[in-house]
C-alpha cells in the first residue's frame, strides 16, 4: 500500500498521514451512510440525491436546476 501511494499519488509520508487521512475517510463514510449513498459514483444537485446517470441525462438535470436558480 505505502509503494502505491508512493507511486500514484507521490506520498512520501506515509506513516505521518495516515491517520489524519484515516480520520477524514471515516468521516466521509459517516457522512455517506447518513445521506444513505449506496455506491459511487453519487452525486447531490441542489440537495438531490442522483445516482448515476447517462451523460446526456446528468447535463440536463444541471442545465435545469441552473435555469431554475437564474429564475429565482
Amino acid at each position: 500500500m505505502k509503494d502505491s501511494a508512493r507511486r500514484v499519488a507521490q506520498v512520501t509520508d506515509f506513516d505521518a498521514q495516515y491517520s489524519k487521512v484515516l480520520d477524514q475517510v471515516r468521516a466521509d463514510a459517516a457522512l455517506g451512510r447518513q445521506l444513505d449513498v449506496q455506491g459511487t459514483p453519487t452525486f447531490f444537485v441542489n440537495g438531490i440525491k442522483v445516482n448515476a446517470l447517462r451523460p446526456v441525462f446528468f447535463e440536463a438535470l444541471i442545465e435545469h436546476e441552473l435555469k431554475k436558480a437564474s429564475a429565482s
